[in-house]
């Protein structure tokens, strides 16, 4: 055992004090603060780890699922559907985006059928193109143009053999 009141020694030297003290008294004291602050620098590594861990898992992954959701929108694929998986702001953003997504996919289609349809109606109206002067397909193409187009009044022009028009009015 050291004697400290023995070895501490006190210097006046101008404004300075020095104190001496045996080295293994200050080691051991210097070793316990470099511990203590080893496993303190430990502990905020472990806490900064643990949050960004959490972060990571609580919004970026749900923001990188999105993101890649709204891409594949964007690119065309209607078909692209988040899980709802969470009952948090994320969980009811997700919903909404399907929600969404769902509308959009819904009038994709319904314009596709309509484009489909009129396409159908044109090459219907070219294929019996040569037959316009029959009354009875003229009737038939007027029929079907007004049951699908939803005209309330149909003007029919055709140009006959001989050059001359004729002209037929329905009421659809």
């Amino acid at each position: 055992n050291v004697d400290l009141n023995r070895s501490i020694l006190d210097l006046w030297v101008g404004a300075f004090v020095a104190i001496g003290a045996p080295h293994e008294v200050v080691y051991a004291s210097a070793r316990r603060i470099v511990l203590m602050v080893t496993l303190a620098l430990l502990l905020m590594l472990g806490l900064l780890l643990a949050t960004g861990y959490g972060a990571e898992r609580l919004v970026l992954r749900p923001l990188r699922r999105l993101t890649g959701a709204v891409r594949q929108l964007a690119a065309g694929n209607g078909g692209q559907r988040l899980a709802v998986d969470r009952d948090d702001e994320f969980g009811r953003l997700a919903g909404e985006f399907n929600r969404m997504a769902g509308r959009i996919q819904g009038q994709v289609d319904r314009i596709e059928a309509g484009r489909r349809e009129m396409e159908l109606l044109y090459n219907l109206v070219v294929e019996v193109g040569r037959n316009l002067e029959v009354p009875q397909v003229r009737g038939a193409v007027l029929k079907v143009l007004g049951d699908r187009m939803h005209f309330h009044r149909l003007l029919f022009c055709v140009e006959a053999a001989d050059g001359s028009w004729s002209t037929e009015i329905r009421d659809a």
